[in-house]
C-alpha cells in the first residue's frame, strides 16, 4: 500500500477513505489495490480533459476505461453477493445459538452464591420444549433432571459438584421455571448421607429443587421366568443381588419424577453438567428441538453415557418402570434401558414399535467419580466434556452415526441412509458454530 501510494498520496488516500466509508469491507480494498493498474489507468482517463471532437482515437479512449470500470463494477458485484449469502445464512442460525453468545464470556458467569437471597430468580417465558404440557391447569416444567445418590464409601461429595453445575447454569440462564432438578436418597436401612444432607442444607429452599427420600422398594418378581433368560444374548451375565437393587431403585425414582414435567433427563450423582465456554444446558435445549423437528414421536435422546444422559418423555416412564421391574434379573439397568428404547426384545418391540432414538455428538455430562459405589477399582476413561459420544463408549443401536449424518450434530438412530433425516445443509455444527462466533 506504501508503495502504491508513494507517488501520489493524497490521491490514493482519499480513493481509500472514500471506499473503507462508503462499503465497510476491507476485502473490497485489498481487491481494488490488486488491480490498481487498470484503477489508476481508469481515473486518469476520467481525469482528463473532455473530449471536444468525436475522434475515433478519444471514443476509443473512453470505451476502453468504460470496459475496465465495468469488469471491476462485476467482480465487486460477486464478492458482495458472497458476502450477502454469508450473511443470510449466519442469521439462519438457530436462535438458541444467538441466545447461548454468552457462554463464551466465562467471567460474566454467575455464581449460585453471588445471587442475593433476598433477590427472587427470574424464570424463563418461553418453554424450550415446545408447547408446554399442563397438569391440573398448570404448565409443567420443561426438564425434570433425576439425579439419585448413595453415600460413596470413601466419602467422596460427587452430588456436591453436580448440584452446583446444574443450579448456577439454571440461575445463569434464567430457567428457574423450566428446569426441576430432583433429587433422591437412595441410602438404604437408615445409613449416613452426609453429602446429600450437606445438598440439602444448601439448595433446599430453592423453588426449582426437591431433595426426596426413597420410597419403599417395590419387590422384583421373586421367580423369574425361565423365557426372561432367553432374551440375553450368550454370554451375559446376570446382574448381582445389588445390581438388581440398583435398579428397582431406578423404579422408585421414576416414580417421584412421575406427571412433573414434559420431559425427564436421568442423570447420576457423579455427572457434572458440562459448563464453561460452551453450555451443555443449551446444547440440551438445542438437541430436543432438533429431535423434535427429525424425528416428532422420538422414543429417547442420548447425550452422554451409562445410565446418565438419557432424556425420555413423561409419557413413557410408565412403561419403562413396568419393563424395568420386570427384567431387572436380567440385566445391568443401564443395559435395560437401552435394550427397552432400542426395541431389542418382543416385549420392547412391542410396546416402542417404529419409533426410534435421536443421538447427539457430543458428551453433555463430565464424570467426575473416581469410585463407582459398586465396585472397589478406579473407573476408566470416558469421554470428557463435548467430545465425540460414539461406540464403543455407547451401544452401536444407540450412537450418533457420522456416516449417516456427517453434516449435522443430532442424528435419527437406525435410520437407511436413503430416508435419515439429518439435514446436513442446515447449518455448522453446534459445536463448531460456537467455536467460530
Amino acid at each position: 500500500f506504501v508503495l502504491l501510494t508513494s507517488q501520489k498520496p493524497t490521491e490514493w488516500s482519499c480513493l481509500a477513505n472514500g471506499l473503507l466509508a462508503r462499503q465497510g469491507q476491507v476485502v473490497l480494498l485489498l481487491l481494488l489495490l490488486l488491480q490498481w493498474k487498470g484503477s489508476a489507468a481508469a481515473v486518469a482517463n476520467l481525469r482528463r480533459p473532455p473530449c471536444t471532437s468525436l475522434g475515433t482515437e478519444c471514443s476509443a479512449d473512453l470505451s476502453r476505461t468504460l470496459q475496465v470500470l465495468r469488469s471491476q463494477q462485476a467482480a465487486h458485484g460477486r464478492i458482495l453477493g458472497q458476502l450477502e449469502a454469508q450473511l443470510r445464512q449466519i442469521r439462519s442460525i438457530p436462535e438458541v445459538l444467538s441466545a447461548a453468545s454468552p457462554v463464551l464470556h466465562p467471567e460474566a458467569r454467575p455464581s449460585f452464591e453471588s445471587q442475593s437471597a433476598a433477590t427472587p430468580l427470574a424464570s424463563s417465558s418461553v418453554s424450550v420444549g415446545g408447547s408446554p404440557a399442563v397438569a391440573g391447569g398448570v404448565a409443567l416444567p420443561w426438564l425434570a433432571v433425576a439425579i439419585p445418590t448413595v453415600p460413596r464409601p470413601r466419602g467422596e461429595d460427587y452430588l456436591g459438584r453436580s448440584m452446583r453445575s446444574w443450579v448456577d447454569e439454571i440461575v445463569r440462564l434464567n430457567l428457574s421455571e423450566q428446569v426441576l432438578l430432583v433429587v433422591v436418597n437412595n441410602a438404604h436401612n437408615g445409613a449416613p448421607h452426609s453429602a446429600f444432607e450437606k445438598a440439602r442444607l444448601t439448595y433446599g429452599t430453592l423453588p426449582f429443587v426437591r431433595f426426596e427420600e426413597s420410597r419403599a422398594t417395590p419387590q422384583a418378581p421373586q421367580v423369574p421366568v425361565l423365557e426372561d433368560f432367553r432374551l440375553n444374548k450368550p454370554g451375559a451375565q446376570r446382574p448381582t443381588p445389588q445390581v438388581r437393587r440398583q435398579s428397582m431403585d431406578l423404579v422408585g425414582v421414576l416414580e417421584l419424577v412421575d406427571h412433573h414435567s414434559e420431559l425427564v433427563l436421568l442423570s447420576e450423582d457423579d455427572f457434572e453438567l458440562c459448563t464453561g465456554p460452551l453450555s451443555g444446558l443449551l446444547a440440551l435445549q438445542y438437541l430436543t428441538l432438533r429431535a423434535s423437528e427429525m424425528e416428532p414421536d422420538w422414543i429417547a435422546l442420548r447425550c452422554s453415557y451409562g445410565m446418565s444422559g438419557v432424556v425420555l418423555k413423561q409419557g413413557d416412564l410408565s412403561k419403562f418402570r413396568e419393563y424395568l421391574r420386570h427384567h431387572c434379573h436380567r440385566r445391568p439397568p443401564d443395559h435395560l434401558l437401552v435394550e427397552w428404547f432400542a426395541g431389542e426384545t418382543p416385549p420392547a418391540r412391542e410396546y416402542v414399535g417404529g419409533r426410534r432414538p435421536v443421538a447427539f455428538r457430543a458428551n453433555l455430562l463430565d464424570h467426575i467419580g473416581r469410585f463407582s459405589s459398586l465396585r472397589a477399582a478406579p473407573s476408566a476413561s470416558f469421554p470428557r466434556c463435548f467430545e465425540p459420544l460414539a461406540f464403543p463408549t455407547v451401544f452401536e443401536v444407540e450412537a450418533f452415526n457420522s456416516k449417516q449424518c456427517p453434516g449435522d450434530d443430532v442424528c435419527v438412530v437406525r435410520c437407511c441412509p436413503a430416508n435419515c433425516e439429518c439435514n446436513a445443509s442446515r447449518s455448522a455444527h453446534f459445536i463448531q458454530t460456537f467455536l467460530h462466533l
